[in-house]
């Protein structure tokens, strides 16, 4: 027999097939490659008498917001969720409740634009137990409904060699001939220094610059010749291991003499460079990084390469300052390939997509009463959220289309039902006439022992 049980707070009600429970009905469960873990939360579809604890509760207080909801099958524990008044009716004269619960998912996509800058000590650098974790304790402030993330998961491992970008220049110093009327310019090009860490290498490159004007004759004007002084700094940051900030400051000063522009670049030079001089014979060593030069250029004079060898998957996200809770879910989902499921207890499950990480039912021919194969092409994930992380992702997205169009191509999709004896849940496999299907979607019944599945072909 069939229970619901409504808790608002110590406040508890139980309802059942005999006293005014007419109808219960749990909407399909499944994975979507295409959007990870926005798949449609899990529904409960609930139609039953009214009574007086009913009425009280759910139509005259106007302090009832989020009421939990348990369904049990006898004492097993079925369903897990929440209801608020929008999804509340009540029809007359029937005098029928109808009502809607959510499974916990759905509060992700309510209270998931909580902004992560002063909920986390350093919002460059979060993981997604602890954005999990200071997004449930704000959905139990908001609501009242506590629940846990289930951690199943590991972090997809891309091993890749990539060159990211120019790290600095060694320029000759070019002094140029201040007799020449045509001008000249001198260049200095300096890199101020190295700072590598385990996600992120940083440095600075300084380009200093005397340029001579000569002088113009406009015939009743005479434009005196001048010299002018410019610096030109460019930082470049690799964060989330390969995208890249670039930052640029120019400054210069217009003066009469070659000495004063001098003067002023000797300023500049001895600001923005003081004793700063990277160690190159340790930036090498230093997690997956190292300087290169092309093999066939002069190593004096050329650019450097920073040359990325590793796993191009960051467990730690650096964040733009704005991004929410559900951006760096929505993030961490892709960069993982994971999905979040609702448990039986309330609780969220982030599992992996690209393993099976399910129990194996063998062979369950003989309980299948229908059966359809279908060839699918699959879809690849939409990656516009990734644009919340820190620097270019444009790298990084070219090599999640590479890894999800492997991972999705060509795959076989069936769609069957089997008489259910056994619990069969996500990420199970099961084998239907010699081949092996993983479970993407299934829709329970309460009034069947017949279940509804469809599978990928593994």
């Amino acid at each position: 027999m069939y229970r619901l049980v409504f808790e608002d707070g110590d406040n508890q009600h139980q309802v059942d097939e005999n006293s005014g429970l007419l109808d219960i009905k749990l909407s399909s469960e499944k994975l979507s490659i295409a959007n990870h873990f926005l798949i449609e939360p899990l529904r409960l579809n609930i139609s039953l008498i009214e009574d007086t604890w009913l009425i009280e509760n759910l139509i005259d207080s106007e302090t009832m917001n989020y009421i939990k909801v348990k369904l049990y099958n006898d004492t097993e524990l079925v369903y897990t969720g929440y209801l608020k008044k929008e999804g509340i009716s009540l029809s007359y004269p029937e005098k029928i409740f109808k009502v809607v619960s959510y499974s916990n998912l759905q509060l992700l996509q309510e209270f998931g634009d909580m902004p992560l800058k002063g909920n986390v000590d350093e919002i460059m650098r979060v993981s997604l137990s602890e954005v999990c974790s200071e997004l449930s304790q704000h959905i139990l402030s908001k609501t009242g409904i506590s629940f846990n993330f289930i951690e199943g998961y590991e972090a997809l491992n891309l091993p890749r060699e990539i060159m990211l970008n120019t790290a600095y220049v060694q320029s000759l110093p070019n002094p140029g001939n201040p007799n020449v009327d045509t001008g000249y310019t001198e260049t200095y090009s300096v890199i101020k220094g190295f700072k590598i860490g385990e996600n992120e290498i940083i440095y600075d490159y300084f380009k200093y610059t005397i340029k001579y004007v000569p002088e113009i004759d406009l015939g009743n004007v005479i434009v005196e010749a001048k010299y002018i002084a410019k610096a030109s700094a460019t930082r470049r940051k690799f964060h989330n291991k390969i995208c890249e900030i670039v930052e640029e400051d120019n400054r210069s000063k217009t003066t009469s003499s070659r000495d004063k522009a001098e003067e002023a670049l000797d300023d500049y030079i001895a600001t923005d460079i003081a004793e700063l001089e990277p160690n190159l014979n340790d930036i090498g060593s230093i997690s997956n990084y190292s300087l290169q030069t092309p093999n066939q250029f002069n190593p004096i004079g050329v650019p450097k390469l920073i040359y990325y060898v590793g796993n191009i998957i960051p467990e730690l996200l650096s964040l733009n300052k704005d991004a929410t809770a559900l951006d760096a879910i929505k993030i961490f989902s892709v960069l993982f390939n994971v999905s979040i499921l609702p448990e039986k207890n309330g609780d969220l499950k982030i599992a992996n997509n690209h393993f099976s990480g399910g129990v194996s039912h063998g062979n369950v021919t003989n309980k299948c009463v229908a059966f359809k194969l279908n060839k699918v092409m699959g879809t690849i994930p939409e990656f516009s959220g990734l644009d919340k992380l820190m620097g270019d992702t444009s790298i990084l997205k070219n090599e999640l289309v590479d890894y999800y169009t492997e991972y999705v191509n060509g795959s076989l999709s069936a769609e069957f039902e089997l008489i259910s004896d056994t619990e069969i849940n996500i990420f199970d496999t099961v084998e239907i006439e010699g081949n092996e299907y993983k479970i993407i979607e299934l829709q329970r019944s309460l009034s069947s022992e017949i279940c509804k599945f469809k599978g990928m072909r593994v």
